[in-house]
């Protein structure tokens, strides 16, 4: 189990534009509403996981590759703006042609991949802890939870404004 647990960095990052965009916008939206893009996103990282592993047979190298394609993915709109590509075929051919660069090297340097995994499963949680704290803080701020008995009454004017 705790092997596996090592190659769970694809899915991290899957969730992760979820729980970020709903932090930077926290005031028009409610928790619920994460529901449906984190099942989606979940839903097209095992996808892409699962065809990884049937092509390539090994989890170390499938997990590497499908993180960077996910990350690509949801990624495209900020990759086209900063490269500055107006035509989306050659922007096309510049990820391609990256991400077979990027999997030679996974190849290349196999040896490797063991320090990858977990740098990558270490930086998926530190994104995905950020944007969960952020939330958090913003919650317990506006009295959202009621810890320990406190925020009670602001929970109760709230959904009542709300209504």
């Amino acid at each position: 189990m705790r092997h596996q647990l090592k190659f769970f960095h694809p899915f991290l990052f899957a969730v992760y534009p979820a729980i970020f965009l709903y932090a930077q916008n926290i005031n028009y939206f409610r928790d619920n509403v994460l529901i449906i893009p984190i099942l989606l996103s979940l839903s097209f990282t095992s996808l892409v996981f699962s065809i990884c592993q049937l092509i390539i047979k090994k989890i170390e190298v499938s997990a590497v590759i499908s993180s960077v394609l996910v990350l690509i993915f949801f990624s495209y709109s900020r990759i086209k703006e900063t490269i500055k590509v107006t035509d989306d075929i050659i922007l096309f051919i510049l990820i391609l042609l990256f991400i077979s660069g990027f999997i030679f090297l996974i190849f290349k340097y196999k040896n490797y991949l063991k320090h990858l995994n977990k740098v990558l499963s270490i930086l998926a949680l530190i994104l995905i802890t950020i944007s969960i704290s952020n939330t958090t803080f913003f919650e317990i701020q506006m009295g959202k939870f009621a810890l320990m008995g406190f925020g009670d009454e602001t929970v109760e004017s709230q959904n009542s404004q709300s209504l």
